[in-house]
């Protein structure tokens, strides 16, 4: 009907085989840059989620799908920057190794990565203050807190704010200004808002732990 449309999508295992026919639907719509698919990437049942390799292979197919259909949005995919930005860097000549947490962010589209409590909070319907609708950490009250003050300085927004306060390979990786990790899941899965994210295959330099999966830079 030429109107714009958004099209969610939640990426699991068992719908594996149905990912290459989606990304054909998505090309075929007529409207360019009309379709925004998001991709939640916690799973839905326990198992579900996509993880290591797979996961890796999935976000470098939603990149595929970026480059043709720029409105693409991902919803706890904070991982996926990485993948969109090194693929980026290596089509422009630019080694990514080369460049600065700094420089690597200021390279992010708008020169800034929101995340759980940067450039983000959720106010419940009772006025309790949150870092984000995923991220169940009490920061304040909009019945007795100014809300402006609350977020600039609360210690809960100023330490998600502080990407070196990120625990484990989260606060080594070059990509932390960028990324960051999903805080909501990290809580989730750790109890610890500032922990690593644990579903990320990626493994900095420095960085060095036999329980992580690894997987090379793409």
């Amino acid at each position: 009907m030429g109107s714009p449309s958004q099209h969610n999508r939640l990426p699991l295992e068992s719908r594996r085989p149905a990912r290459p026919s989606y990304a054909g639907w998505l090309d075929g719509c007529a409207s360019v840059g009309s379709v925004l698919p998001g991709a939640d990437w916690t799973g839905a049942r326990r198992g579900s989620a996509f993880g290591g390799g797979s996961r890796v292979d999935l976000q470098l197919g939603v990149r595929d799908i970026a480059v043709r259909r720029p409105r693409v949005k991902t919803t706890l995919g904070q991982p996926y920057r990485r993948v969109w930005l090194s693929r980026k860097l290596r089509d422009e000549g630019i080694d990514w190794r080369e460049q600065t947490p700094e420089q690597l962010v200021s390279r992010w589209p708008g020169g800034a990565a929101t995340n759980d409590g940067r450039g983000i909070f959720f106010i419940s319907h009772l006025g309790s203050v949150y870092p984000s609708g995923f991220l169940p950490v009490l920061a304040g009250d909009v019945r007795r807190d100014d809300l402006v003050l609350l977020y600039r300085e609360s210690p809960v927004f100023q330490s998600l704010r502080s990407s070196d306060e990120l625990g484990g390979k989260c606060g080594l990786c070059p990509f932390r200004k960028v990324c960051g990790g999903c805080r909501a899941r990290a809580f989730a899965m750790t109890g610890d808002y500032l922990a690593a994210d644990p579903t990320c295959p990626f493994q900095p330099a420095g960085w060095d732990s036999r329980s992580e999966s690894t997987v090379t830079a793409v």
